[in-house]
């Protein structure tokens, strides 16, 4: 009888897995190939990593440089060929802030988090369902000090690393609940790392009667809701490291059992990068490219300036921040604003020389370090459907010479007038923006102004 492998009877399929999608730099990760239908050799390509490439079924890959990379398998079995890339599938930095785990979900411990051992004798923090921070939850997590005569021991519940770059501020927050056993005391620490897990620093202590939240007894410790306490940590010294593990850590000594919940990393950033993308009507000529108005020869990127301004959600709509910025020829703007910004909804307010004032369609909830805002994709992206459709983009309406908010005859007499006097240059009158004040400046003026635009606004406003 003749017997044939299973993998050579499935159709080949080239996959393949990393023991680590999230390592340090410099520390080796572990791929190994998981295609099937009877793979007789591979080639793996590693962007960024050394090595670069290899044919092994389970290769080890360092990174050396702060990076997101791409990983490739391309597999044969001598027949046909099976490639797989995963995009962005190797990052070496740390995760964004917030962290807000109340450790409710399924998983123990959370994705990204390690329960480290580091006395070896098979004692780890536990998810129990006894208690919850101040009664609010139905889980936490617990060392069992009570149960395990471990005396000096150390223990470790680790965060998912982090990424504290761009951030003013970084406080972590967590809820303890503990009472001193009788004659023995426990510990808690929390400890950072910075370089990987090599080393750590101790940023907060307390045992006996300072961590205690219940006094001292002689029972199996489980707390009511009246036996919590919040504790803050600092961590603004942190701020700029890409690589960051905070841990909780327990130093035994058979004393009573110790809690842990709602654990909050929360960070003030010190900037938000805001990308747009709008469309001047006059400006454009077609497939999402202007004209370069300001410096056609100096600067053949930059179409004109425009000013951007964010504005709260609600009526009276308050100025939040506003700038003067660069529009470019493929319609990208591109500014920083201040970090005290970040989780606020604002409307976005797109303002030109001789364009129709334009809002968002709605306030936008900045919840993280970059935002992006397309105006240019739908007439809905516009607060009261306030564009035009040229050339595949929607656009802003060109002709509000005066920028009173309305395109009317004051403006169409304006553009009229200055056509007949050969005007070049950088004019507002210049709706084409050709550098030239003519005939085609005219044709689109006289054609606004009849339609009865104006700025349209959450506030009615003529």
């Amino acid at each position: 009888m003749w017997e044939t492998p299973i993998t050579s009877l499935r159709t080949l399929t080239a996959n393949f897995a990393a023991l680590d999608t999230n390592p340090c730099v410099g520390i080796p990760v572990q791929f190994s190939d998981m295609s099937t239908g009877g793979v007789t050799s591979r080639t793996w390509t590693f962007t960024g990593g050394t090595p670069s490439s290899s044919t092994a079924a389970q290769p080890l890959v360092t990174y050396a440089v702060p990076g997101t990379y791409n990983v490739s398998l391309s597999v044969t079995n001598g027949v046909n060929t099976s490639p797989l890339t995963k995009s962005t599938y190797i990052t070496t930095y740390g995760g964004a802030l917030p962290v807000a785990e109340g450790f409710e979900g399924s998983s123990n411990p959370p994705s990204g988090w390690k329960n480290v051992d580091n006395g070896t004798a098979g004692y780890l923090w536990t998810k129990v369902s006894t208690a919850g921070g101040f009664g609010g939850s139905t889980y936490s997590m617990m060392f069992d000090n009570y149960t395990w005569n471990i005396p000096g021991q150390k223990d470790e519940l680790q965060v998912r690393r982090l990424d504290l770059t761009g951030y003013s501020t970084v406080n972590l927050t967590f809820d303890v609940a503990y009472q001193v056993f009788t004659g023995y005391s426990d510990s808690l620490a929390v400890l950072v790392s910075t370089d990987c897990g090599n080393t750590f620093t101790r940023v907060y202590f307390k045992g006996g009667t300072t961590l205690s939240t219940a006094g001292s007894g002689s029972n199996n410790f489980v707390p009511t809701a009246a036996q919590w306490r919040t504790e803050t940590i600092n961590l603004n010294s942190y701020i700029g490291q890409s690589s960051v593990i905070v841990e909780f850590q327990n130093v035994a000594n058979f004393g009573n059992k110790l809690y842990i919940d709602n654990i909050n990393l929360v960070g003030t950033y010190s900037t938000l990068t805001m990308n747009l993308k709008a469309i001047i009507e006059g400006f454009h000529l077609g497939g999402g490219m202007m004209n370069a108005v300001v410096n056609p020869g100096g600067q053949p990127l930059n179409c004109d300036s425009v000013t951007i301004e964010m504005r709260e959600a609600n009526s009276p709509y308050t100025l939040k921040y506003s700038i003067k910025t660069i529009l470019k020829t493929n319609g990208s703007i591109t500014f920083n604003c201040p970090g005290t910004l970040y989780n606020t909804a604002c409307y976005f307010v797109i303002k030109h020389r001789n364009s129709l004032e334009t809002w968002s369609a709605a306030p936008q909830l900045l919840n993280g370090p970059t935002y992006t805002y397309d105006f240019t994709t739908g007439i809905a992206k516009s607060y009261g459907n306030n564009m035009v459709l040229n050339g595949g983009k929607y656009c802003l309406f060109s002709g509000d010479i005066n920028q009173d908010g309305v395109i009317e005859s004051t403006d169409f007499g304006d553009v009229e007038n200055k056509s007949q006097l050969f005007l070049f240059g950088y004019q507002v009158d210049d709706l084409t923006g050709d550098n030239l004040v003519e005939s085609s400046d005219y044709g689109l003026i006289e054609n606004n102004s009849q339609l009865f635009l104006f700025s349209q606004r959450p506030y009615f406003s003529l």
